[in-house]
């Protein structure tokens, strides 16, 4: 048999390529080459799976991928990682051959937190996963494979100089209006009548329009909001959702047409976590998405509407810089909701008038160096991580 009946797909030579989506790898490391296989999380017969490849490489690799997503130690993931666990020390697999690569933002998931619930040491890497995401797309898009083909042609290279003259103000790809932030920067741009000097859009999920119009109604008024949705819904660059390998299929940012950013002068972003409407705890979490990576790569100026404080986590706790010494970056700790959509286009708009200020090429320029040496660091960290662990 040359294949497991459950496998994807398989990257041989192709670490990255291999890791890059949520979904459980194994690695066959050789001495002169190394292959990963990709499988389903919805994966059930792990007996085959370890006879599979324990009787072709038995110094294989078993790696629980959850990169796009935080991993908590209270949420649906964390039974998926914890049965992969015991399904494979069940078939006879050692512990110092199961491993996990997690997404940097994580929280509450160590080591020791899994020894707990195991009994056994199981290894952790976390990966920065969506700034190494943004510098392979666009410096070796082939290297990320599966991506859709598109009328416009090849996986996006980045814009490669900080341009001020562009046709539109701005660019604000809103995703799912069903965060009632996303549909309030909307309302606020066409209340404003920015609509026409911008790029905008929305994108209505499995819910539907109408589901979401309900669920926007504690916030926003009908009849106000919906011409604004309709008018606004719909991809610019006739993005869709794939993710054929994994579990839960979904648009991944990428590829997309770069002429949204060549065609503005800077971006709104609403990135996945915001504490203002979401009210599960789990969404007050810092959390960098490509929704951002794809702004520092095709250097755009910025305001982004999430977290409280997520600004200057943004700073302190990743390096990047961000515009306060130009524009009042006070929505950053805002926690009204209206007032918070006023002050970030109030922002938004400053920054746009200050276009000329040499300081802005100077931000987008060391943002853009930043998140390329942060890409390239943690695709070597990778590459350590499996092919150096150590195995019993």
């Amino acid at each position: 048999m040359n294949h497991h009946p459950s496998l994807n797909t398989s990257f041989r030579n192709d670490i990255i390529g291999g890791v890059v989506h949520d979904s459980y790898v194994v690695v066959e490391r050789y001495s002169d080459y190394y292959e990963a296989f990709l499988y389903h999380k919805n994966l059930e017969d792990w007996s085959t799976l370890v006879n599979f490849h324990e009787n072709r490489c038995p110094t294989c690799l078993y790696l629980y991928v959850n990169i796009r997503e935080i991993l908590r130690h209270v949420d649906h993931e964390m039974p998926r990682f914890l049965g992969m666990i015991r399904a494979l020390l069940d078939n006879g697999v050692d512990s110092s051959k199961i491993a996990g690569l997690i997404n940097y933002h994580s929280i509450g998931v160590e080591e020791e937190h899994i020894a707990s619930l195991t009994g056994e040491l199981i290894k952790l890497h976390k990966i920065r996963y969506f700034e190494l995401e943004a510098t392979l797309r666009h410096s070796r898009p082939t290297c990320l494979p599966l991506l859709p083909q598109y009328g416009w042609g090849q996986p996006s290279t980045s814009r490669d100089t900080y341009l001020v003259d562009t046709p539109k103000k701005f660019l604000g790809l809103f995703g799912k209006p069903f965060k009632a932030e996303r549909a309030g920067l909307l309302r606020e741009l066409y209340l404003r009548n920015l609509e026409k000097e911008s790029i905008l859009s929305c994108l209505i999920g499995q819910e539907g329009l109408e589901e979401t119009l309900l669920h926007l109604e504690p916030f926003f008024e009908r009849k106000v909001i919906e011409p604004i949705l309709r008018s606004a819904l719909g991809s610019p660059d006739d993005a869709q959702s794939l993710s054929p390998h994994t579990y839960n299929p979904s648009y991944p940012g990428y590829p997309y047409d770069t002429g949204l950013y060549e065609n503005c002068f800077m971006s709104i972003v609403s990135e996945t976590h915001s504490s203002v409407t979401q009210r599960a705890s789990f969404t007050k979490e810092f959390f960098v998405t490509e929704k951002t990576a794809r702004t520092l790569v095709n250097r755009h100026p910025f305001v982004i509407f999430s977290t409280k404080g997520f600004l200057q986590k943004f700073k302190t706790e990743l390096g990047y810089q961000t515009f306060d010494a130009l524009i009042d970056e006070s929505y950053d700790y805002e926690t009204d909701l209206e007032t918070k959509l006023y002050k970030i286009i109030d922002a938004a708009e400053c920054l746009y008038e200050k276009r000329n200020e040499p300081l802005i090429k100077e931000i987008v320029d060391f943002n853009f160096s930043h998140l390329e040496r942060v890409g390239k660091e943690e695709e070597e960290k990778i590459e350590k991580f499996i092919k150096t662990t150590s195995i019993k």
